[in-house]
């Protein structure tokens, strides 16, 4: 056995390379330019400043607005977002392993590793794949993260101090991104049940609960610098918020993100049974690596850490008027297979036997493989999704064009309309953030824009036109019969 500051001194500098490296390899392939629908009205209609500052999101906002003033629009120019945002995810994924490792005198490598898995899938997952499919504010979501593990680093001193900087840092972290502070709680929580190992059950739930008032007051003074500013968003104008409803549409929301894992990125129930191996995994190795006497009160944090976890990571969307539950928003919810092998491990006495610990490595390793499997779907469709949208647009540009030379007239608006079934996704194609441009009323007209490198208007279709032309029509591919040009306007039925 080796002492902890001597193995971390050794591995500390090709660490985050290594972490670095396994970033790159899982999310690398969207360095390459890619659109989701908020993409595109980035691109076409520039940064999008004003709009993140009244979801609350002030610091993403502001500097958006410096990012325009200098003429730099990160939906263009994504490699100033992404590439960056690789390097926070993988300091983040450091400093959790750096937290961790000294709540242990002694590691061996064998240990090592299996700190280092947990913490990489915690942070390494198809719902931080997310995140990346917004290229535009992925690099304000990965700050928002590392200041909220930053702020957990604050809980190893004494002192009422500590929770006074983890409430300013986190307060930080949420005006970047209102999700990123169910982090906090999470790895707050765990390191908390973990360092108070010898501590009783009273002290470690009042912790628990300081955690839990830390995270309330920063996000109770995000909401009232948002009511400050007197122009909300739609989904934070709170005067319309209903909790009591909304817990219903978060509870049918949660059901479809865990459980059929967003439109077909992972098997149905995948998830459901990842935890529920994990518990009886962590379960079994918790009795037999831990003294009896205290087993149940390791069971009972453990519940208490997933229980927390699900509460701090749901609590936001309670107080908004659009229930709008999306993987990025509970992306803490995913990292708990990670911290829960992470709380056994750190919580058991060092394993005597093989079977506990070769248990959990093969879970995290079995984990982390699917999870990638999955990132690589998605990303293919992704870029399948982009292409296909993009030949759609530019046939329309084409007959535009077309239209213009033969009449001579410009065309500068266009009206739509969707026939009976819009679809969302393309058929064959991962539709987990792989939505249809054209699906979307928001996104017709600015991909149309980019595609056409001009300007366009949107305007109604009138009835006449509508009646004379579309009519009772159904269609499940792109056709020409769905574009109609008369005057300065482009009428389109969208399927």
């Amino acid at each position: 056995m080796r002492r902890s500051g001597i193995l971390f001194q050794q591995w500390r500098h090709r660490l985050l390379l290594i972490i670095f490296f396994i970033i790159l390899l899982v999310y690398g392939p969207l360095l390459k330019k890619h659109y989701a629908l908020d993409t595109y009205v980035a691109e076409a209609y520039g940064n999008q400043g004003e709009q993140q500052i009244q979801l609350g999101r002030f610091l993403s906002g502001a500097l958006l607005k410096i990012f325009s003033a200098l003429g730099l629009n990160t939906a263009v120019y994504q490699i100033y977002s992404t590439l960056p945002s690789l390097c926070l995810l993988a300091v983040s994924i450091y400093l959790l392993i750096r937290l961790f490792f000294g709540l242990r005198e002694e590691w061996d490598k064998k240990s090592f590793l299996l700190l280092c898995l947990s913490c990489v899938v915690s942070l390494c997952n198809v719902f931080m794949l997310h995140w990346f499919l917004f290229p535009e504010v992925t690099i304000f979501m990965t700050a928002g993260l590392l200041l909220s593990i930053s702020a957990v680093f604050f809980l190893r001193d004494p002192g009422i101090a500590r929770w006074l900087l983890c409430y300013v840092v986190l307060f930080a972290a949420v005006s970047f991104y209102q999700a990123v502070g169910a982090f906090f709680v999470a790895f707050g929580m765990l390191y908390i049940a973990v360092n108070r190992r010898t501590g009783s059950l009273t002290l470690v739930f009042r912790e628990f609960m300081s955690v839990f008032i830390v995270y309330v007051l920063a996000g109770a003074t995000n909401v009232l610098f948002i009511k400050l500013l007197g122009s909300p968003d739609g989904r934070t104008d709170f005067r319309h918020a209903d909790p009591i409803k909304n817990m219903s549409g978060i509870i049918g929301s949660l059901h479809d993100k865990l459980q059929n894992t967003n439109l077909g990125a992972a098997p149905v129930y995948a998830f459901s049974a990842f935890m529920f191996f994990l518990l009886v995994g962590c379960g079994l190795i918790l009795w037999k690596t831990s003294d009896k006497k205290g087993v149940f009160r390791l069971l009972t944090l453990l519940t208490a850490l997933i229980g927390g976890s699900f509460i701090a990571a749901m609590a936001p969307h309670l107080l908004t008027s659009v229930v709008d539950v999306s993987p990025r928003s509970i992306a803490a919810i995913m990292s708990l297979p990670g911290a829960s092998s992470l709380y056994v491990f750190l919580q058991s006495h060092p394993f005597r036997k093989t079977l506990p610990y070769y248990l959990l490595l093969g879970f995290l390793l079995v984990f982390f493989t699917v999870n990638t499997y999955i990132t690589y779907r998605v990303e293919i469709s992704r870029f399948a999704t982009n292409r296909l949208d993009r030949e759609i647009a530019g046939s329309i540009n084409r007959e535009i064009l077309r239209y213009e030379k033969e009449t001579g007239r410009a065309v500068g608006h266009i009206a739509f309309r969707h026939d009976g079934t819009p679809s969302l996704c393309y058929p064959g194609l991962v539709c987990y953030g792989n939505f249809r441009a054209m699906g979307r009323d928001w996104t017709v007209v600015p991909i149309l824009s980019i595609v056409s490198g001009r300007q366009f208007t949107e305007s109604n279709m009138p009835e006449t036109i509508y009646d004379s032309f579309f009519k009772d029509k159904q269609w499940n591919v792109f056709s020409k019969e769905q574009i109609v040009l008369q005057g300065p306007t482009l009428y389109l039925m969208l399927y």
